[in-house]
């Protein structure tokens, strides 16, 4: 079964905009571009995450993309983390994707997934 899951860019507060301008201010990496570009749109966006839940306790927390695809040994198959606040317990919880939809678009859950992946 082929599955996407939904990896948003949250936009940065103004706030954050102007922490990281004084931060950074007119400073230039190695190859002489700012570090901070207020001109560069990836400036304004947070690095892309995924919304996660846990199968167990409900426990739910936001996980960078590039995260995610790196502790998963770069599985296209399966994306899942140990929950932080169960595995360790009887329960030993899962966090998975929270928005889950087939190739069609269609919403499917972490279990149809997971049956998916033993009916192969």
């Amino acid at each position: 079964m082929r599955y996407k899951y939904e990896v948003k860019r949250i936009k940065r507060t103004p706030e954050e905009l102007e922490f990281y301008q004084n931060l950074y201010g007119d400073e230039t990496d190695e190859l002489g571009m700012l570090i901070f570009d207020l001109n560069d749109p990836d400036t304004l966006y947070k690095e892309p995450s995924v919304d996660m839940v846990c199968c167990k306790c409900g426990y739910e927390e936001n996980v960078p993309h590039d995260i995610l695809i790196e502790l998963n040994f770069n599985n296209k198959s399966l994306h899942a983390l140990a929950c932080p606040k169960c595995s360790h317990t009887k329960l030993k919880g899962t966090l998975y994707p929270k928005v889950i939809v087939d190739s069609d678009g269609n919403p499917i859950t972490y279990q149809d997934v997971l049956n998916a992946l033993n009916n192969k």
